[in-house]
Formats: C-alpha cells, structure tokens, sequence
C-alpha cells in the first residue's frame, strides 16, 4: 500500500513540472513495472511473495478485526475502569486477563492474548489515563509542528517525497495498531517517535506556498 502510494504520489507531485514526453514515459514506466511483477509473481510460483499471500484468508483477516478482539478489549476496558490514573502496571493485562474474565469465558484464553491488540486500549489499562496521556502529548508536540509546516507549504502534494512518506509511515503503523502490538515492541515505539521528530527539520527545508512570487507565509 505504501509503494502504491508513492508511486500515485510521485506522478501527482512532479506532473504538473514535465514535459508531455516525460508524463508518456513515466505512464509507460509504471505501467511496465506492474505488468513486470505480475508476471514474475505468476511466473515462479514458488516466490517468496507469493507464499506469503497464499498464507492470507478471509477468516484469518477477520480473526485479526477489532470485532474478533471484542472479548480482550472488554477486559482491557475493565482494567481501566478499575485503575483509571494509572493502571495495572507494565504486563498487567496478561497477568489479570484470567481475573477479569469469568471462568465459562476462559477457553478463549489461547495463544496470543496475553496482549489487547489493541495498543491504545492496552497503554490506557497498564498505564492509565496518566501514562497514556503522557505518550499521547508526547505524539501532539511531535505531530502539531509538522502539520503547521506542511500547511504553509501547500498541503501534502508540495511537501517533499521523505517527510511525505515518514507521515503515511507512521499513520499506517498507527493505524496497524489498532487491531495488532507493533507499540509493544520499544524500538517501533522509539523508531515511530524518531521518524515523526524528523518530519519538521525536513518540511521546515521545503520552500513555502507562493514563495516564487515573494508572498512566502510565516511558519507561525
């Protein structure tokens, strides 16, 4: 999906700078390389990618929905709701997930919900509305500046490609951790807060919207 994207926002950035010639050949480039892969995907069926998809079902991709997870994200919520400043404690959820769920509900205690999957539900039961609270502002400060910057630049479509694709980057890990734990893992979690510290030194770089007729807005 993020590939997807570049591409569509690289042709979408840079069109409107090319030549007719160069817009035909970047249209043929691409269409080219998606033809490319299609037949080296159908070609060697043994393919690293392709066994990786074969692995995919819908069942599988509904075990993974936030429905699938309603029973542990209930529990998370009791856990909150019980320690609401600041709760159970680092790795307290798989420790109280047997307390918290009656015994008749115990067989759905199997491997792999000795975490939410749901990052921000668990921070908010092993860390309480201070503990989250403390990471969410930590996310604002980070977030807010960049997205002051890319407004006076002009919106997504003029921001330069890097800073562009560390805030889909870190939007689609966002959005990842909602029904799966890349958070739980430090290095993400510090990796995810370095890449959104970088964004604005890199926007801060990109000349302002309407800069090349002197009327250059203020960052502020």
């Amino acid at each position: 999906g993020l590939v997807a994207f570049g591409v569509f926002y690289g042709l979408r950035r840079a069109w409107r700078e090319q030549s007719l010639t160069m817009r035909l050949n970047e249209v043929l480039l691409t269409a080219g390389v998606v033809v490319a892969i299609v037949w080296l995907y159908d070609l060697t069926p043994a393919n690293p990618v392709r066994r990786e998809l074969d692995t995919l079902s819908v069942r599988g991709l509904e075990s993974a929905s936030p429905a699938a997870r309603w029973v542990q994200i209930k529990v998370a919520a009791r856990m909150w709701s019980d320690a609401p400043l600041f709760g159970v404690g680092g790795w307290g959820y798989r420790y109280f997930l047997g307390v918290y769920l009656p015994p008749e509900q115990w067989r759905a205690i199997t491997s792999g919900t000795a975490n939410v999957h749901n990052d921000p539900m668990q921070f908010l039961a092993e860390f309480g509305t201070v503990g989250a609270g403390l990471l969410l502002a930590i996310w604002l400060v980070l977030l807010v500046p960049a997205l002051r910057l890319l407004q006076r630049i002009g919106g997504l479509w003029q921001a330069p490609p890097l800073p562009v694709a560390l805030l889909v980057g870190t939007f689609l890990t966002l959005v990842h951790s909602l029904i799966d734990l890349p958070f739980r893992s430090p290095a993400i979690l510090w990796l995810w807060l370095v890449c959104l510290a970088c964004v604005p030194s890199l926007l801060s770089r990109a000349p302002a919207s309407g800069a090349g007729n002197g009327v250059a807005r203020s960052p502020h």
